[in-house]
């Protein structure tokens, strides 16, 4: 039975770990790290969390992804919510969202 337990755990670990090598998701995870409205709100250093959900296809130098993900610091957390376009080897992102534990509000870290 343990031996049937073991791979079960270490896909979902291993998929989380494809989702963050992602350019979208590190490109997502640094727009956050440097929003000084998000460092406000959850005090710095700000790390992300384990898990990250939603999709991204890639096909060469075109794509797109979908996804959301946790993020913590010292004051509290919140969960980032990014779609992205990758053009001509280019990530472009029309939204990045980060959407605070508590009160609910959603900082725009796209501009």
């Amino acid at each position: 039975m343990a031996f049937i337990v073991v791979p079960l755990l270490v896909l979902p670990i291993f998929l989380f770990s494809v989702m963050k090598m992602n350019d979208a998701y590190r490109g997502a995870l640094e727009a956050a790290k440097e929003s000084a409205e998000l460092r406000e709100a959850l005090g710095t250093p700000i790390e992300p969390g384990w898990i990250v959900t939603g999709s991204v296809n890639v096909s060469g130098s075109a794509g797109d992804a979908r996804l959301s993900f946790d993020v913590s610091g010292p004051k509290g957390e919140a969960t980032i919510h990014l779609e992205a376009v990758k053009r001509a080897g280019v990530w472009h992102y029309g939204l990045i969202e980060a959407e605070l534990e508590g009160d609910g509000r959603r900082l725009d870290l796209v501009r």
